[in-house]
């Protein structure tokens, strides 16, 4: 008899059958993979997609200029410069440890560039976030001219680019400095350079610059170096002043090369063998005079030219030449000569 137990045994184990395992007939290793071809994408302007953004994490206070004015700016841009990172200075934490479990929520940095000037702090931290070049309007004085005020901005960008060795600033603000200095006069820039560029021989790009601002000037009004606002800050550094000096040697120098370039111009040296006239060939000696003859000859005063044309006279051939001719008859009469 079986009991109901095993039937149910039974009738599971009749439910799992076990099947002869059988082979595959193709390996799957040697299946070729079809890449999926690649999605066909119209021609568009793209978004710009940078790799990380510059608005996350922590933010660092730059604090800029003499006057400290206080500009906000990601933690992560100014450690892409290797000469603002080691500058930043990490705050202390402000709060009681006892507050908010003991956990500083408040902790900030701070950067202080006090050789950077205000007015191009915007400029700085713009091109720490975009890499490009921008400047603040301004209001300005009626009697300030707006280019003028564009150009001091664009010198001081460019020694707070040199400063910190920002190369994409600094090829920006050169490019702008070349673009208003034809609205800038030299008595402008001298004591902007002055100021901003005491040590002057620092700086061969902007050295060279100014240089050849001062010879075109000097090209166009020759009373440069004579003018008061030239000279009115001679000795305030020595120098900025052999600089000077140094500039208006070479414009004086560069003035006399012209000088004698154009008088070479006008009067080109002749050859010497140019327009000479070969002195006809005796093929017949001279005859010597006779002792008669020696005793008649008196030397007169007169001119080379005349004693040379005495000399060919009696000559089977010489050049003709009436003016000689009329010459040598006003001297055939007798000549007293006092020795």
């Amino acid at each position: 008899m079986v009991k109901k137990g095993d039937k149910k045994k039974n009738r599971k184990s009749g439910l799992v059958r076990e099947e002869p395992e059988t082979p595959l007939e193709w390996d799957p290793s040697e299946t070729e993979i079809v890449e999926p071809a690649p999605v066909c994408e119209p021609d568009v302007e793209e978004c710009i997609q940078p790799e990380t953004s510059p608005y996350e994490g922590q933010a660092v206070t730059v604090l800029i200029g003499a006057g400290e004015k206080a500009y906000t700016i990601s933690r992560s841009l100014v450690d892409q410069v290797p000469t603002l990172q080691p500058l930043i200075q990490d705050l202390s934490c402000q709060l009681n440890p006892d507050e908010w479990g003991g956990v500083c929520n408040n902790k900030s940095s701070i950067l202080r560039l006090a050789d950077v000037d205000e007015k191009v702090a915007h400029t700085l931290l713009h091109y720490l976030y975009t890499g490009q070049f921008e400047i603040l309007q301004q209001v300005l004085p009626v009697w300030t001219s707006k280019r003028a005020a564009e150009y001091t901005r664009c010198v001081l960008a460019y020694r707070a680019a040199v400063t910190y060795k920002l190369g994409g600033l600094e090829e920006h603000a050169k490019r702008y400095i070349e673009t208003f200095d034809e609205h800038t006069s030299i008595f402008e820039v001298i004591p902007l350079a002055r100021e901003i560029f005491p040590h002057i021989s620092e700086h061969s790009w902007f050295s060279r610059y100014l240089s050849l601002k001062i010879m075109n000037s000097f090209l166009v009004d020759e009373g440069i170096f004579t003018n008061e606002a030239y000279l009115s800050d001679f000795g305030k550094n020595s120098e900025f002043d052999r600089f000077l000096f140094k500039t208006m040697q070479e414009a004086y120098e560069m003035k006399v090369a012209r000088l004698q370039r154009q008088l070479a111009e006008r009067n080109p040296p002749i050859n010497s063998t140019d327009g000479v006239v070969e002195s006809p060939r005796c093929e017949e000696p001279i005859p010597e005079p006779t002792e008669q003859g020696k005793e008649e000859q008196v030397e007169h005063p007169l001119s080379a030219r005349m004693r040379n044309a005495m000399a060919w006279r009696g000559r089977r051939s010489r050049i003709p030449d009436p003016e000689f001719e009329r010459g040598f008859e006003e001297y055939t009469g007798p000549v007293d000569i006092d020795y």
